[in-house]
C-alpha cells in the first residue's frame, strides 16, 4: 500500500482488521486532521453491485449526527481500492473489552446498552437498519462515550447477493436475528435482537449460543432458547435478565418494538441498579459510623472507662488522706498527678471521638445530599429556539447556559439552538448545567469555477469552501477530455449553504457517433 492514498490521506498506522476491511489510521492533508480509513477488501472491492449499494447507504449514514454514530466523511476509489474515510475514534471496541474483562458490570453494561439504543434510534428513524449489531462494532472510549461505526457498510453486505451464511462476517452469525439467519425481510427488530445478544454477552462473558459452523449457530438463533443468565451470573437482577429475554424473543413481534422501547426499559432498570447501589453505599457508611468507627479509635478504652477509672483514683487519694495524714505529702501527690493525667487522657480522648463523629456526620449528610440529586436524560433542544429549549429544560428540572459565540449551521435559522452539551441521551444529574450554542444561520459559500478539472481536483477545490461532491453525470464533450469537468450544478458564481452537495458534468471524451 502506498503511503499516501489519493494524494491525500497519509497512512500512519494499521488500527485492525475484520471481515470485510482493514482500518487505518490516516492524516488527511488537505484539512490537517485524523481519519480512520477503512479499506475494503477484494471480494467486496470488486463487486460492483455491492460498491453501488455501500456508496448509497454511506450518503445515507453520512447526514446522520449523532454523538453515538461514528462519522462518515468519505467514500472513494484509489488504485481499484475502495475506502471509507471516517471519523478516527479514540477508544476500545467492545468485545476486546468483554475479553479482556470476562464480563461487565450490571450498570455499566446497562449504560452502554442505552447508549447503541440512542444510536439506533436516530438510524431507525432515518430508514437505516444497521444489520450487523455486535461487539467488533462498538466502540468505547476512554469517557465511556459509545460510538456504533459501520452503518453503511454492515447495511450494504447484508443486502448483498455475495453474502449466505456460510460466508458471514467476522463473529456475525453469533449476533444475528432468527430472521437474518433464515434469510427473511430485515427490520430495526433485527437490531434489537442483535443488542440483546450483546447486552447478554457484556452481563454474563459468554454469547448465548455457539457453534462449530455459522450454520450451526444460526439455527440455534432459530430454534433454541438461550439460558437464562441468572443460571450462568447470578449477580443480575430479576428485571435486567427478563429485559434481556425479551429483547432475544425468536418472534419479532415478542421483542420490544422499537430502539425507543428498549432504551425506556434500561433506563428503569438502570435508575434501580444505582438507587440499590447507593443505598448499599449508605448501609455501609452507617455501619461505619457506627460500631466499627469506635472499635478502630478507641482500642483499650471508651472515655466512661477512662472516666471512672480517674473517679476511683481520686477516692483512693481521699481514703488513704483520712487514714494517715502524716504520709500524705509524697503519696498524695502521686496520686493526685496520676488523676490529672487521666483526666487530661480522658478529655481528649473525649474531644477527639466527638470531633470525628462530627466530620463523618457532615460527610455523611454532604454524601446523601449529592447522591439524591435526581438523574434525568437530556432532552433533544437542538433545533429550537431558546424560548422553547428553555420550556423543554426546565421540564426535567434542568439549568442552561448560553454559549458566547455563535456558529453558523447549514440547516438551522439563526436564533435557533445549532449545538448542546452533554448531548441529547446522555444521563446527568440535575445539577449540572446545559450549554447551548445559537445559531448564526446558514454560512453561504461562492461555487469555485470547476470546468476542466479532474473529479479528484474538483472535490478538493469544493472541500476546502465546505462543500462536497452530490451526483457525478457523464456526457459526451468534443471540447473536454475524458474524466474531466464540463460543468457544475448549481453553475460556479451562485452561492449555495456551506455543507452543501454539487454535481458535476464529467466528460465521457468525444461522441463515438460524430456529435
Amino acid at each position: 500500500m502506498t503511503e499516501v492514498i489519493n494524494n491525500r490521506y497519509k497512512i500512519n498506522r494499521e488500527l485492525g482488521r475484520g471481515g470485510m476491511a482493514v482500518v487505518y489510521e490516516a492524516t488527511d492533508l488537505l484539512l490537517d486532521r485524523r481519519v480512520a480509513l477503512k479499506m475494503l477488501k477484494e471480494e467486496y472491492a470488486s463487486d460492483e453491485d455491492f460498491i453501488k449499494k455501500i456508496k448509497l447507504e454511506a450518503r445515507a449514514v453520512a447526514r446522520i449526527s449523532h454523538p453515538n454514530v461514528v462519522n462518515i466523511y468519505d467514500i472513494s476509489l484509489d488504485d481499484d481500492n475502495y475506502y471509507l474515510v471516517m471519523e478516527n475514534i479514540a477508544g476500545e471496541n467492545l468485545k476486546n473489552i468483554i475479553s479482556r474483562r470476562e464480563k461487565i458490570p450490571v450498570i455499566e453494561a446497562l449504560d452502554i446498552a442505552s447508549q447503541i439504543c440512542s444510536a439506533l434510534m436516530v438510524a431507525h428513524r432515518s430508514n437505516i437498519v444497521h444489520c450487523d449489531i455486535k461487539p467488533h462494532n462498538i466502540i468505547v472510549t476512554p469517557q465511556n462515550q459509545v460510538k456504533v461505526t459501520d452503518f453503511g457498510i454492515a447495511r450494504a453486505v447484508s443486502s448483498s447477493s455475495k453474502l449466505d451464511i456460510t460466508t458471514s462476517v467476522e463473529g456475525s452469525a453469533h449476533y444475528f436475528s432468527p430472521e437474518q439467519a433464515r434469510g427473511a425481510e430485515i427490520t430495526p427488530l433485527c437490531d434489537i435482537y442483535s443488542l440483546g445478544v450483546v447486552l447478554y454477552e457484556m452481563l454474563t462473558g459468554q454469547l448465548p449460543f455457539t457453534g462449530k459452523t455459522a450454520v450451526n449457530v444460526a439455527l440455534k438463533h432459530i430454534n433454541e432458547k438461550p439460558e437464562r443468565i441468572r443460571l450462568r451470573e447470578e449477580g443480575v437482577p430479576e428485571e435486567v435478565q427478563e429485559l434481556v429475554m425479551k429483547a432475544l424473543a425468536k418472534r419479532p413481534e415478542d421483542r420490544f418494538q422499537g430502539a425507543l422501547a428498549m432504551r425506556n426499559a434500561i433506563k428503569n432498570a438502570l435508575a434501580a441498579a444505582r438507587e440499590k447501589k447507593r443505598s448499599k453505599e449508605e448501609e455501609d457508611l452507617e455501619e461505619f459510623s457506627g460500631e466499627d468507627l469506635d472499635k478502630t479509635i478507641i482500642h483499650s478504652r471508651s472515655p466512661g472507662e477512662m472516666l471512672e477509672r480517674m473517679e476511683e483514683q481520686d477516692s483512693r487519694g481521699s481514703q488513704a488522706e483520712d487514714a494517715e495524714v502524716s504520709e500524705v505529702s509524697a503519696h498524695e501527690k502521686e496520686e493526685n498527678q496520676t488523676g490529672q493525667a487521666l483526666k487530661q487522657q480522658a478529655r481528649l480522648i473525649f474531644t477527639a471521638v466527638l470531633i470525628i463523629l462530627g466530620l463523618l456526620v457532615v460527610a455523611y449528610f454532604s454524601y446523601t445530599i449529592f447522591m439524591d440529586v435526581p438523574v434525568v436524560e437530556v432532552p433533544e433542544v437542538v433545533g429550537y429556539d431558546l424560548e422553547e429549549a428553555e420550556s423543554i429544560l426546565q421540564q426535567e428540572g434542568l439549568n442552561y447556559a448560553v454559549a458566547e459565540d455563535r456558529i453558523n449551521h447549514p440547516e438551522l435559522e439563526e436564533n435557533k439552538v445549532a449545538n448542546q452539551s452533554p448531548a441529547a441521551g446522555e444521563e446527568i444529574r440535575q445539577t449540572r448545567e446545559i450549554t447551548l450554542v445559537i445559531s448564526a444561520g446558514p454560512e453561504y459559500v461562492e461555487i469555485p469555477e470547476l470546468e476542466y478539472m479532474t473529479l479528484r481536483e474538483a472535490r478538493i477545490a469544493l472541500e476546502s469552501r465546505g462543500l462536497s461532491v452530490g451526483e457525478e453525470k457523464y456526457d459526451f464533450s468534443s471540447e473536454h477530455r475524458q474524466d474531466i469537468v464540463i460543468s457544475s450544478e448549481p453553475p460556479a458564481g451562485e452561492e449555495i449553504v456551506q455543507g452543501g452537495e454539487i454535481d458535476l458534468i464529467v466528460s465521457q471524451g468525444p461522441s463515438p457517433y460524430g456529435y
